[in-house]
């Protein structure tokens, strides 16, 4: 299975490479990724990334784009909008869209059991820099509590290799949008492979 993932930076693709793996791996052996990088918002960039992931060969089999929510709803709606008649003039083609309420690091901080685990927090502790945007707050928690030897990259995806899905679930609308179309898209590749 090939999955392209268009995202706004790679802090942002390989950790959801991880999710993703940890999600499927279950059902499925072997996943491999493409990915594209806007560096910012991702919509003016969904055309050239679709004609990467499925016109290439091999094609992907599932589009992911993920785009912070960042209080912008109508972004999103834009962004789903785009990919519902993008598959509806490409029945064949699956896209996935996640919109992260507000941040991708929302994710991380709803399970705050992982970041603590990664970054050998107090567990019975709250997370620290609660007025903080996520963002912040983790790059916070991040660079305060690690060595120069460890990237904020390399920080998000340990912390994405030790999140507890089911919790994550239940603790987050946006993340369970994300997982149940997640599931749909892979129960539809395999009903068509």
């Amino acid at each position: 299975m090939i999955i392209g993932i268009l995202a706004e930076s790679d802090n942002d693709s390989e950790p959801i490479k991880e999710i993703v793996n940890t999600i499927l791996k279950p059902h499925i052996s072997t996943i491999r990724f493409i990915t594209y990088e806007s560096g910012t918002g991702i919509f003016n960039d969904m055309l050239k990334a679709s004609k990467l992931f499925f016109n290439a060969e091999p094609s992907c089999d599932i589009a992911l784009y993920l785009n912070d929510l960042d209080n912008q709803p109508e972004r999103c709606r834009k962004i789903r909008k785009w990919a519902t008649t993008y598959c509806s003039k490409n029945p064949s083609k699956i896209i996935i869209v996640g919109c992260p309420d507000p941040t991708f690091e929302q994710w991380f901080i709803n399970e705050e059991n992982s970041i603590k685990k990664v970054l050998n927090l107090n567990s019975s502790n709250p997370l620290p820099y609660t007025g903080l945007h996520p963002k912040s707050r983790l790059e916070n928690m991040i660079y305060k509590n690690t060595d120069i030897t460890i990237s904020k990259k390399n920080a998000y995806i340990d912390i994405a290799k030790n999140l507890n899905m089911s919790l994550l679930i239940k603790k987050d609308k946006s993340f369970k949008r994300f997982y149940d179309d997640l599931m749909k898209g892979f129960d539809s590749f395999k009903r068509s492979n």
